[in-house]
């Protein structure tokens, strides 16, 4: 029995195996999986649109907090990025000073002396309006390592992400958010 080529099994193949491949890509770069304790744990999809006030938002981690965050292990050490509510844009007042995080003047969270463990935690020093191009992000979990911490962040940076499958509650975004200047 002599075998020839079959290029309609080769074209179904090819079909397949590149439907396979864009489904996995798909969903490695649209959806997320938070296992922390400062938002709700469960999935979470990645949109397109640009973040609004109170939104949830995915952020690389910034540069200035990543050694901290690897060497007190916040994180698991493959962990590249954060989740965290939108709470400051442009333009909105920010301070972080006298243990509180502030935002036009309405005090958002506290800001701890030290972390969950007894370490030493040194807050942003930023306090004025955020500049174009920065926002600030924050979680209700009075541990939760966010702008308190690191400060202002590149609002270009910033994913929205829907949670699919919440495990658990934390405070609303319209409580975090800033009331509108």
């Amino acid at each position: 029995m002599e075998l020839r080529p079959n290029p309609r099994a080769a074209l179904f193949a090819f079909v397949g195996l590149s439907s396979v491949s864009a489904s996995a890509w798909y969903a490695v770069t649209h959806y997320v999986y938070n296992d922390t304790s400062s938002m709700p744990r469960g999935l979470y999809l990645l949109r397109t649109r640009p973040p609004a006030r109170g939104d949830i938002v995915l952020l690389p981690i910034p540069p200035d907090a990543r050694g901290l965050i690897r060497e007190r292990q916040y994180l698991p050490t493959y962990a590249n990025a954060l989740l965290k509510h939108l709470v400051a844009l442009p333009g909105d007042h920010v301070c972080f000073r006298s243990g509180a995080f502030e935002v036009n003047g309405r005090t958002l969270a506290p800001i701890a002396s030290a972390d969950s463990q007894g370490r030493p935690l040194h807050p942003s020093s930023f306090c004025g309006p955020l500049p174009p191009g920065f926002a600030a992000v924050g979680s209700p979990y009075p541990n939760s390592f966010d702008s308190r911490y690191f400060g202002p962040v590149p609002l270009a940076t910033l994913r929205t992400a829907t949670p699919l499958t919440a495990l658990k509650e934390t405070t609303p975004c319209s409580t975090l958010s800033a009331s509108s200047r």
